[in-house]
């Protein structure tokens, strides 16, 4: 049998439950709730008072329906007497909510116009300060739908968790790209490329120079056939060549983003074959 299926459902006191047809109806100091049982799982009173899930068979469709239909009876019982709440957080320089009434609320989430959200029938919401605020209902899964639908107006981006998220919600920052900067002993030997071509320079970033330029888009290069690694070589051949002109020995290499690997490699090392210190 199903771990949770199972489990009989106790059935607390100021709980009235009926069960007509394959209609489970639950009612209690919070209000009252009704789900219809899926066939072919069945739900029956036993005597003791508790409810009782059970299924006809083992069938894969049984077993699933079976857990399923016990927590959803347990979450109504829940429901109608102590209720449900989903909390949530709004992080960002002047991101904040503000209760219009218990099921209004307006939202500044760094659009250039706010946004209003009504609750639907069964929910209110609950506003402790303009960060913080709470979905209530005794539908647990109607507070978790308006709850994901307040976090889909902006969700949290990957780089300062700014947007709307739930309480203790933990999401994995990514980091962003650490600039690299040049100086006039060690400018910054900087490689773009595209799918046809790469383009490297050596800046001097204190005064916003170009030291030197190389690139597979100069003349010479246009027309040497279609290795594109060992056209790469030859433009790292070039900036060497063109940066100790200019008496640069000594770089600090940006690879602007690319990955170390083919034509980026191939530039990186002949740059270094001709005299490039990074």
């Amino acid at each position: 049998m199903s771990r949770i299926g199972k489990l009989p459902v106790t059935i607390p006191s100021g709980v009235d439950v009926s069960i007509e047809q394959a209609t489970v109806k639950v009612k209690g100091p919070k209000g009252e709730l009704a789900h219809t049982v899926a066939a072919p799982i069945s739900v029956v009173r036993d005597e003791d008072g508790t409810l009782k899930v059970e299924r006809p068979d083992d069938e894969r469709e049984s077993r699933s329906l079976h857990g399923l239909t016990r927590t959803l009876i347990n979450n109504m019982v829940l429901g109608v007497t102590e209720g449900f709440e989903k909390k949530l957080e709004i992080v960002g320089v002047g991101y904040r909510v503000i209760a219009k009434g218990p099921t209004q609320l307006e939202f500044q989430l760094g659009y250039s116009h706010p946004i209003t959200v009504d609750a639907p029938e069964g929910i209110t919401f609950t506003v402790e300060n303009p960060t913080h605020l709470g979905v209530v209902g005794i539908d647990k899964q109607l507070v978790g739908e308006v709850a994901a639908n307040i976090r889909k107006l902006r969700k949290p981006e990957p780089y300062k968790g700014k947007g709307v998220r739930y309480a203790g919600e933990h999401r994995r920052q990514v980091r962003g790209r650490k600039k690299v900067s040049g100086t006039a002993e060690r400018p910054r030997l900087v490689v773009t490329r595209s799918s046809k071509h790469i383009t490297v320079q050596v800046v001097d970033d204190l005064v916003g120079r170009t030291l030197a330029y190389a690139s597979t888009m100069e003349a010479d290069l246009r027309g040497s056939g279609d290795d594109k690694t060992a056209k790469a070589k030859r433009v790292g051949e070039l900036v060497a060549e063109r940066a100790k002109a200019e008496g640069v020995e000594s770089v600090v290499f940006d690879r602007a983003g690319n990955r170390y690997h083919g034509r980026v490699a191939a530039l990186a090392d002949a740059a270094r074959e001709g005299g490039l210190t990074f």
